[in-house]
């Protein structure tokens, strides 16, 4: 995944106060105990119901008050820790807004913590708000759907991380402008990410990769086993149909090939067989493309046994000195030992934060837009920090694709890059 566009790294950005977004939800009080009709639901129908009802992906619902009340202390600890609604990127305004990210005000966490405190009073039936429907994954238009091509049973064991090469039947040079998933087993499927495989070596590479399992496609761990292979959607349960910013849409060429990575977390040993698809939105033409574009820090070397440690590098050139990118959107990634990262971006003495992810969780994976593109001017700096706990390495961690190796990885969907540099882009991936 490591791109050939970035060039000399250098430490030289002070970095910034984070976390940026403090929470003094512990200072608000309010005169009556909240209830779960007036007060509660609410919050809990916005922000949690599309994967806390039956045949989602949360192990149990929260639709009415009879299935939320006897889990009232545990969705108080969830939402006072910010486990819950799943981690992402700070969304207070501090270090941008984003439009999708899982972000709950200080006022409804309090809310929450003082209803479950409160001894979770239902309060009025007759103020409670309309029952949310399932939510829509259907895209406005759909030109393609990629599907495995036979359903595979997850191995039994909490996760079980599994590609599969799939064929998206692009006979000529179109863009991916849109996705949504239909996951065969809401229940299981975590997240799934797409990336493509341009190249001929690596659609034989993905060939031998799955010939070499027994079972349907093959076992893969943070990316998709293969390194050239760009991400190009990525999905989490209670993510609505993505559709790409207007006018913009990431290059597919002729006859290349998918990996569909696909995480399974079991509550039990066995689970249903699974068969996800997904169905993409494709334009012949794009004003704008776009790739996910990475920032990284790659060289990392990090010592067993600690709780905490942090390790950043500053790639002195984001994205040369080409004149002014756009940035949309953003998806961070580590592995299961990172618990914090933070990107900011800038020239000299003027940077701005990008991202910051104070409660890292790999479990919880997305593409996350800003509410306003962000424009980077050429020649600009990226710094990048993560923060590890090794307490259960045995030996150095290094960058890497293993469950025993971690990343410090932040794609950016950017447009406007010049168009020899988008060639360049794909002929290192063709």
């Amino acid at each position: 995944m490591r791109s050939t566009l970035f060039l000399l790294t250098v430490g030289c950005m002070r970095p910034g106060e984070f976390p940026t977004c403090v929470s003094e939800a512990d200072d608000i009080t309010f005169e009556s105990t909240p209830t779960w009709s007036e007060d509660v639901a609410p919050i809990v129908f916005e922000s949690c119901v599309d994967c806390h009802r039956d045949d989602a992906s949360a192990p149990f619902g929260l639709l009415t008050y009879a299935e939320a009340q006897p889990f009232a202390d545990a969705m108080a600890s969830a939402v006072v820790d910010r486990r819950m609604p799943p981690a992402g990127p700070t969304n207070c305004g501090e270090c941008q807004h984003f439009t999708n990210a899982p972000w709950l005000s200080d006022e409804e966490i309090a809310t929450i913590r003082d209803w479950a405190a409160g001894g979770a009073p239902e309060g009025s039936p007759g103020s409670l708000p309309e029952t949310p429907l399932p939510p829509d994954n259907s895209l406005p238009r759909v030109d393609q759907v990629v599907e495995m091509a036979q359903p595979y049973t997850p191995a039994g064991g909490a996760d079980d991380y599994r590609c599969f090469v799939v064929d998206p039947g692009i006979s000529e040079k179109s863009y991916l402008t849109g996705f949504s998933v239909t996951p065969g087993n809401a229940a299981a499927v975590h997240h799934v990410i797409l990336y493509g495989l341009y190249a001929d070596s690596d659609k034989a590479l993905a060939a031998e990769l799955a010939k070499g399992d027994d079972r349907h496609g093959f076992p893969c761990f943070g990316t998709s086993g293969i390194d050239d292979a760009p991400m190009v959607a990525a999905w989490a349960p209670g993510t609505p149909p993505v559709v790409y910013p207007e006018g913009t849409g990431v290059r597919l060429t002729p006859d290349m090939q998918l990996i569909m990575q696909v995480h399974y977390h079991l509550d039990a040993p066995e689970a249903e067989p699974d068969r996800s698809s997904m169905e993409l939105t494709l334009a012949d033409r794009v004003e704008r493309e776009a790739v996910l574009y990475p920032a990284g820090n790659w060289y990392f070397e990090l010592e067993p046994g600690q709780k905490s440690v942090t390790d950043a590098d500053t790639t002195l050139s984001f994205v040369g000195p080409i004149g002014e990118v756009t940035i949309h959107a953003v998806a961070p990634h580590m592995h299961t030992m990172g618990r914090s990262m933070q990107v900011e971006v800038g020239t000299g003495k003027r940077r701005e934060c990008l991202l910051d992810v104070p409660s890292w969780d790999f479990d919880w994976q997305g593409l996350y837009f800003y509410e306003e593109p962000i424009t980077v001017r050429g020649g600009s700096m990226a710094r990048i920090s993560c923060t590890w706990d090794t307490s259960s390495a045995d030996g150095v961690t290094r960058w890497g694709d293993g469950t025993e190796d971690e990343m410090c990885l932040a794609l950016f969907y950017m447009t406007d890059l010049p168009q020899r540099q988008l060639d360049k882009w794909y002929s290192s991936q063709e």
